[in-house]
């Protein structure tokens, strides 16, 4: 019954499968020349994607990715495509957080400022089990600790810098998460569906609590629902239910469009819910409270001490 009930709550966002605009696509964006982007999860999908668009509008774009060969073959195909932009790699292994810091000093020794950041990278319908080089579950070791991680690192150049924004990738899958978002009880024994669910929910709640952190800050902290869009992330998913779910799928660059909202429309304000493909949104609402109140709090120390615990000497 709990979960039949639980199923019915979640429909009136469903709404979100039928997708309007877009409304804000290249012809809107501005000229970022002299601006300074990272996108993390670059090397193919909705990262890539999002890397070209700001690198035609002239911005100094960083991608990250774990695999050497990768960022390689990415940047050379990025250059093909625009020869007179600057695209550099910062590489990062984020199943292991040891990874993180020395890819931050590498863009820290380049970089006085950061315009902004996409929190892309993320990993989907992991097999159970599965661990992080720090022992964490891989879902949310992968989409949550180590973007947070980053994060922390990168906050003192982006904090200098004015008018910088935030985007943190989650998705419609939010609505399937545990009450308020989070259950630390059941990460070790939870569906791959259900952690990644959790995942996304916490990817909102990392957008609030990191406003609710820097209240003087003019940074601008946006959660994104890119779409349901063809791309690497559901390589993992049973091959019947791709086909069955095949036509709700939108082309990988669609994917690009309402992240780039959140990062560039001067119609956003900071903490807003974007979903596809450029408007408002709305997430559940015991996440939205959780993620502005003391339940928030309680993800962010236990991301914290995932972190600290684990990198401690």
């Amino acid at each position: 019954m709990l979960a039949k009930t639980k199923f019915f709550a979640t429909l009136p966002y469903y709404s979100l499968l039928t997708n309007a605009g877009p409304f804000f696509t290249a012809k809107d964006y501005p000229d970022l020349e002299g601006q300074v982007w990272i996108v993390t999860g670059a090397t193919s999908g909705i990262g890539i994607e999002i890397a070209k668009c700001l690198l035609c509008q002239k911005a100094k774009v960083y991608i990250v990715g774990r695999s050497h060969s990768k960022l390689e073959a990415t940047v050379a195909l990025l250059k093909e495509l625009f020869p007179a932009e600057s695209v550099d790699t910062l590489l990062v292994d984020y199943t292991d957080l040891a990874t993180i810091e020395p890819a931050v000093n590498v863009f820290k020794s380049k970089e006085t400022k950061l315009n902004g950041i996409f929190h892309n990278a993320g990993v989907m319908n992991v097999p159970t089990g599965c661990r992080t080089k720090q022992n964490i579950e891989l879902t949310i070791g992968v989409n949550n600790v180590a973007s947070q991680y980053l994060q922390n690192l990168l906050d003192p150049i982006i904090l200098k810098t004015p008018k910088a924004r935030i985007v943190w990738i989650s998705s419609l899958a939010h609505v399937m998460a545990p009450d308020s978002g989070f259950d630390v009880n059941i990460i070790n024994k939870a569906s791959p569906e259900t952690l990644y669910a959790m995942s996304k929910a916490i990817n909102y709640i990392q957008a609030i609590q990191w406003t609710v952190n820097h209240p003087d800050s003019d940074v601008m902290s946006i959660a994104v629902h890119p779409g349901i869009i063809k791309s690497d992330l559901t390589r993992t998913t049973h091959s019947f239910v791709k086909t069955i779910t095949s036509f709700l799928y939108y082309d990988t660059p669609y994917g690009a469009l309402s992240p780039l909202y959140a990062a560039l429309s001067p119609d956003c304000h900071n903490n807003d819910y974007i979903v596809p493909f450029g408007r408002q949104g709305h997430v559940r609402p015991d996440i939205y409270e959780a993620a502005r109140n003391d339940k928030g709090k309680a993800v962010m120390h236990w991301i914290d001490e995932q972190i600290h615990s684990n990198l401690t000497p």
